[in-house]
């Protein structure tokens, strides 16, 4: 926090108060040795009392000086005395004192009153606090207008989700036409390589031209049974170019062998909450190195096609959570804009970025973009914002096995993206890099994506998983700024421990909850113009095959299904469960 702001004011103020005291004290240090007893402050009229003078006299403060000045008969007498008490004690009566002896009790309310600013400066921190936990709890009234115009009403969500249940939905209609190709998914165990598999067989490719290439095999039941649970599964590390390249030397089966290649690399390590500088190989080695050693793989295996699953959060710029001025209402980039602007310009510092993944991401995107060619196309595509739609996701996913979650995010907006729609995009933008208009721009960049329709808030997505869901679901709703001093904590605890090189790091779910994922859930709107373009103008011509209500209601009736298989019983999962596995896997 920026201590200036708010303590400066208050560090003068106590300073001028202590001085004013402190005069104060000098004016009436006569008064200990009853020379000026009392003195009235509005008027400047004192009083001698005594054993002074022997009887009162009335004068006037000449100056703030140590001394009164009284009626001419007296003068003498009076400034005999007063020059006696100022040489007793080392004064000088002729001045404004500084400082006195013999008026404790006056010189005591000085030292009450500076110790009275850490009480005035607790009161000033929680006073900003309590305004900075109101800015979290809301948002610019632009927004929120169009956030409860369009926001989701329990009659919609129901009738959207009865509508599903009996014709679930399909993206086979926005698919482009089937390539005559081969096709290696690098993470395709995961959310967007997994549907990625999935359309591909919805085009009619057979399993045998289609191989995922990925740290563990597939887990997901749509993966695993019907006819994606035929298609071949390699085992590698993305972060060691003999295991990738051996990946891809693995022979194809005869009928496809000889097929012109794509490579989709959708694999990534996501850790949203780190953004030392000390924490970056954690992300750099397998989002980089590991993009790196997949682009060279794949480019001696003579794929023509390569394209990258990037991230709307590279052009994510930190929020100024306790340094934005009290008179704000808002954080500074509290509310967004996200484009692709960024990746036209030269690449900024880390500082620049929310997080180490952001960073990691923005190298690797720019590294296959570059690596574009006539005989090697490549291509990014960003999902905007927060990725959904399967049992792992960290949007609905892990909310579902969870049960009872706290958030911060309740009335913020974002557009989201099903995994689907991200994939659908993947394949589009193939489709435009082998088409006719491959010079007109698309190549060599990155394209944000999002799902069709305005961007929901948080709050809606929890209403309908309350309303639809058959398991328990209950969301907590702790003041926001609580859980961002939580996530400081944890962060400055994690700074710590790891530059004395201890071990000491908290597991996760306390891991996660440092301010870089804060950053990350804020008020982001997609812009996905460019994407929407068609072919001949330099874009994809993507089309989104759903609304994220829609997708939304979708993944619950999906869980709805899987309950039901399961005799009505779900076994909910501990965060410490739900959460690092797909922090460690999604795309």
């Amino acid at each position: 926090m920026q201590i200036s702001a708010i303590f400066a004011p208050l560090l003068l103020l106590g300073a001028v108060q202590a001085q004013t005291v402190l005069r104060q004290c000098a004016i009436q240090g006569d008064g200990g040795y009853n020379v000026a007893r009392t003195h009235d402050a509005t008027s400047g009229a004192c009083s001698a009392a005594g054993g002074v003078l022997g009887t009162t006299q009335g004068g006037t403060i000449a100056r703030g000086l140590a001394c009164c000045t009284v009626p001419e008969a007296n003068r003498g007498t009076f400034n005999d005395r007063c020059r006696q008490f100022s040489d007793d004690r080392g004064l000088r009566g002729d001045r404004e004192v500084g400082q006195t002896w013999g008026c404790w009790g006056r010189r005591g309310n000085a030292i009450i009153s500076w110790a009275a600013l850490p009480a005035l400066a607790a009161l000033v921190v929680f006073g900003y606090l309590c305004r900075l936990n109101w800015a979290m709890s809301t948002v610019p009234e632009d927004i929120q207008r169009e956030a409860e115009k369009n926001a989701w009403t329990d009659a919609e969500l129901q009738k959207t989700y009865d509508r599903i249940v009996a014709s679930p939905l399909d993206s086979l209609p926005f698919l482009p036409p089937k390539l005559d190709r081969r096709y290696v998914v690098v993470g395709g165990s995961g959310l967007v390589g997994g549907w990625l598999v999935l359309q591909l067989l919805a085009q009619g490719h057979d399993p045998s031209s289609i191989r995922i290439v990925d740290f563990r095999p597939p887990t997901r039941k749509d993966l695993t049974s019907g006819p994606a649970s035929a298609v071949p599964f390699v085992q590698a590390d993305m972060t060691s170019s003999s295991s990738i390249n051996a990946a891809f030397s693995h022979p194809w089966p005869s009928a496809v062998a000889s097929r012109p290649l794509t490579v989709f690399h959708t694999a990534a390590v996501i850790r949203p909450s780190e953004r030392s500088v000390d924490t970056y190989d954690r992300c750099r080695v397998p989002n980089l190195v590991g993009t790196a050693n997949v682009l060279s793989g794949a480019r001696a295996a003579g794929a023509s096609v390569f394209i990258l699953t990037s991230s709307c959060s590279i052009a994510l710029r930190p929020v100024s959570w306790f340094s934005t001025p009290p008179w704000r209402a808002f954080p500074d980039n509290y509310v967004q804009t996200m484009t692709t602007d960024d990746f036209f310009a030269p690449i900024g510092s880390h500082a620049d970025f929310f997080s180490n993944y952001a960073r990691s991401k923005a190298e690797a995107e720019r590294l296959v973009c570059a690596a574009d060619a006539p005989g090697f196309r490549t291509g990014t595509i960003r999902p905007g914002n927060g990725v959904y739609g399967s049992p792992d996701d960290l949007l609905l996913g892990s909310t579902l096995r969870l049960g009872t979650i706290p958030t911060f995010t309740a009335p913020w907006v974002q557009n989201w993206v099903h995994g689907a729609n991200v994939a659908l995009a993947e394949l589009q933008l193939e489709a435009a890099l082998l088409g006719p208009h491959a010079n007109a721009g698309m190549a060599g960049r990155p394209f944000l994506v999002t799902d069709p329709g305005p961007p929901p808030r948080f709050r809606d997505s929890y209403a309908a998983l309350e309303l639809l869901a058959n398991s328990p679901v209950k969301i907590l709703y702790p003041p926001p700024v609580l859980m961002l001093l939580m996530a400081a904590a944890i962060e400055t605890w994690c700074t710590v421990v790891r530059r004395l090189g201890l071990k000491w790091e908290p597991e996760p779910p306390l891991y996660f909850l440092q301010p870089a994922c804060f950053d990350a859930a804020i008020c982001s709107i997609i812009d996905d113009a460019d994407a929407r373009k068609g072919p001949a103008e330099g874009g994809i011509g993507y089309r989104g095959a759903f609304t994220t209500m829609e997708g939304v209601c979708q993944q619950i009736a999906d869980w709805n299904r899987g309950l039901a298989k399961e005799g009505g019983e779900v076994e909910q999962k501990g965060v410490l469960e739900a959460i690092p596995e797909p922090m460690a896997r999604k795309a």
